[in-house]
């Protein structure tokens, strides 16, 4: 394969296809240490399917719905894109 190769390289070409912006390795550390400290049980799951549905609702309604997050004047992130200060930000 040439260019880069390895995980990384895919989740690159998604942001791209999307038009969004590369995240800091750090913004990405931060989620996914929230992730495992607030979602994951000790013991794990039973089933990949039962890990998946509940990052799904982990994410699309706790995480974005409910949860306040201190970059964006804690507010959730519904809120803040429902705002016109996005657009400021950007």
């Amino acid at each position: 394969m040439g260019g880069r190769d390895g995980p990384h390289e895919n989740v690159a070409q998604w942001c791209h296809r999307l038009h969004l912006k590369t995240v800091d390795n750090a913004m990405a550390e931060s989620f996914f240490a929230t992730l495992k400290r607030e979602l994951m049980p000790e013991e794990g799951w039973s089933t990949k399917e039962e890990a998946r549905a509940a990052v799904f609702e982990w994410i699309a309604v706790y995480y974005n719905r409910q949860r306040r997050h201190s970059g964006i004047a804690y507010r959730t992130p519904v809120d803040f894109e429902t705002s016109k200060d996005h657009l400021r930000a950007a």
